[in-house]
């Protein structure tokens, strides 16, 4: 393994004071941090502890059925994966030109004229779940881990906080000021969450693992739905899809999944372990 491209470590999250009120990293508890770099760029990994939880919105308004899951530790990324992470791992300009970003942003105020000013810490969006599948593949790869997808219920847990959960209306917050940027803006502008996760509630949307499949109430144990080709509504192509903009898709965090056959120009990733 090059030890130049993986580095483990685990640090102290700590919250900005103008926010203490708002989030605060219990006392005794130190979040565990998977850091790691790829020519050049560094990105990190937070640690989740498992728990059982009630997944789905607070009251069946969005017709979402509530019901209990319980998961097991994994590690999701502390930001979706951006543009220079993008690049560094499958070469430079590899995300900048690519070819499903729609000339609609312009007119409706997402992006600039010259996309070469575009920041490089923007969300990497527009990209398929099979381009994600992809780069995690490759990243895989350069960092000798076994990246992946995160599965639907471990991107709510994680949204909602996991065991320190507050019930918030978005991750980390009730004020949906405060949860980051838009869509083509930098990660990291908003505040985390009681995890210390960025953007789950702000940004681009991001594809989970899981293909499409009906809920029931049924408790359930790391469930991570798969292609079911005698399902004739599951189709091989359809993956679920959470997160997002605020002002675009309110209350993603507590509300339903949605999904997406192909390419979308709101959609990218954040990666699981």
């Amino acid at each position: 393994m090059d030890n130049d491209n993986h580095n483990w470590e685990g640090k102290e999250l700590h919250c900005n004071s103008e926010y203490a009120n708002e989030f605060e990293t219990p006392k005794d508890t130190v979040p565990i941090v998977r850091s790691f770099y790829v020519n050049g760029v560094l990105f990190n990994m937070i640690h989740v502890e498992g728990g059982t939880f009630m997944m789905g919105p607070p009251s069946e308004e969005y017709g979402e059925i509530i019901h209990q899951v319980t998961l097991d530790n994994f590690f999701i990324g502390e930001i979706p994966v951006t543009m220079e992470l993008w690049n560094a791992v499958m070469g430079e300009g590899a995300w900048k030109w690519h070819p499903y970003f729609s000339d609609s942003y312009k007119s409706n105020g997402y992006i600039i004229e010259n996309r070469d000013n575009i920041s490089p810490l923007v969300a990497a969006s527009g990209v398929s779940w099979e381009e994600c599948k992809e780069f995690i593949d490759e990243i895989s790869l350069l960092t000798n881990t076994s990246f992946r997808f995160p599965t639907e219920a471990e991107w709510e847990y994680a949204a909602k906080g996991g065991k320190f959960s507050r019930n918030c209306k978005y991750s980390g917050t009730n004020s949906r000021h405060k949860v980051g940027g838009e869509l083509h803006d930098p990660v990291k502008l908003g505040i985390p969450n009681e995890l210390g996760i960025f953007d789950m509630s702000s940004g681009c949307a991001e594809w989970c693992y899981d293909w499409w499949h009906p809920i029931d109430n049924k408790a359930t144990s790391n469930p991570k739905w798969e292609f079911n080709p005698n399902d004739p509504n599951c189709d091989r192509n359809t993956h679920i899809v959470r997160g997002g903009c605020v002002p675009v898709w309110d209350n993603r965090c507590i509300g339903p999944g949605h999904y997406y056959h192909d390419h979308h120009d709101i959609i990218g990733l954040r990666l699981a372990i």
